[in-house]
């Protein structure tokens, strides 16, 4: 079980920092929610939590550009983008066990949030 969460997530943050790259590079922040924000801060081996998805958000205001980003990267919306700020958009990548989940919020939340996340951290 231990290695194959460890192979699992490790493939996962590997596609995951090239996700984030791209975002980056059309100017969307972005913060990891959940298991992959524990497992990239808390957890020194990142075999020891079991990851099914990666939760990311997005400023709502940039969400549908994520999305087609995230769509010419390959991954592909499991049900009809929602503009539900609650309910968070699941996408797929052939080949990839694991999916990822992209959440929004409005910018001020959104800041707010990350300010909130870093100093409880911190």
């Amino acid at each position: 079980m231990y290695r194959h969460t460890w192979t699992k997530n490790t493939l996962a943050l590997h596609h995951l920092n090239a996700v984030l790259q791209a975002l980056q590079a059309i100017d969307i922040n972005t913060c990891l929610l959940k298991g992959a924000a524990l497992l990239t801060t808390h957890y020194q081996d990142v075999g020891l939590r079991f990851m099914s998805d990666i939760d990311l958000l997005v400023p709502k205001n940039k969400a549908l550009s994520a999305m087609r980003l995230l769509e010419q990267l390959g991954w592909r919306p499991e049900e009809k983008i929602s503009a539900n700020v609650l309910h968070p958009n699941s996408l797929r990548c052939d080949g990839y066990k694991f999916k990822i989940e992209v959440y929004r919020s409005s910018w001020a939340h959104f800041k707010s949030l990350i300010s909130h996340l870093h100093w409880r951290a911190v």
